[in-house]
């Protein structure tokens, strides 16, 4: 996995370098919770990040998801409005983050115009996001969803690693899993799966998919 290099001027980077946090994470591990307080503001530099809201009884509904270079709208929104987490950002591959303090975000974006057109864009495009998840539920049925995040997951990894494109496509996850992010239940998402294999477009193995297209 490669690190980002973040289009910043020479002082914004320096003041990024001076205050940042370095942290890793482990492919699972939860970085966010719901509820949490929220001190710095995430970066990612290498890996991938899954936000997702969740409800009382722990069921999860993907978000979009975090590439290098990007920032969370969710998080930044709750860090200016000085709110708790709104939201769960689990590792979804081993990943590199910058932490940056709290109180450093709302400063920059009057003192660096590149900081402000960062924030910016990055709202524009989780939200752009955010509506295709919500056309994706309300407007695909389960099978074309399936489809699409068992890519997606194969894309996340194909664009973070330098390994044989054949195993990017196959896909360390349970039935469980997917069930538990598309908010369904495992029966129902085994028999879907059960179908794509028919039609010849994945591979079922233990605890691993194999896309074939």
């Amino acid at each position: 996995m490669e690190n980002a290099e973040l289009s910043f001027s020479a002082d914004l980077q320096k003041a990024i370098e001076s205050v940042a946090i370095q942290r890793s994470f482990s492919a699972g591990d939860i970085i966010l919770d719901t509820g949490d307080y929220i001190r710095s503001l995430p970066v990612v530099r290498a890996g991938a990040v899954r936000v997702m809201r969740t409800d009382e009884e722990e069921r999860e509904l993907l978000l979009y998801y975090l590439e290098p270079g990007e920032t969370c709208a969710a998080t930044l929104s709750c860090c200016l409005a000085q709110q708790k987490s709104s939201i769960r950002a689990v590792a979804e591959l081993d990943t590199d983050l910058l932490l940056i303090p709290l109180e450093h975000v709302d400063t920059w974006i009057t003192k660096y115009p590149e900081w402000r057109t960062f924030v910016f864009r990055s709202y524009r495009e989780r939200f752009d996001e955010l509506l295709n998840a919500v056309d994706t539920v309300a407007f695909h049925n389960l099978e074309d969803r399936i489809l699409s995040m068992l890519e997606e997951k194969a894309g996340l990894r194909s664009r973070n690693s330098d390994g044989n494109p054949a195993q990017n496509k196959q896909l360390e996850i349970t039935h469980k899993q997917l069930a538990d992010e598309l908010h369904t239940s495992r029966v129902v998402v085994s028999r879907m799966l059960k179908a794509l294999e028919h039609k010849g477009v994945l591979s079922l193995h233990r605890n691993m998919i194999e896309l074939t297209e």
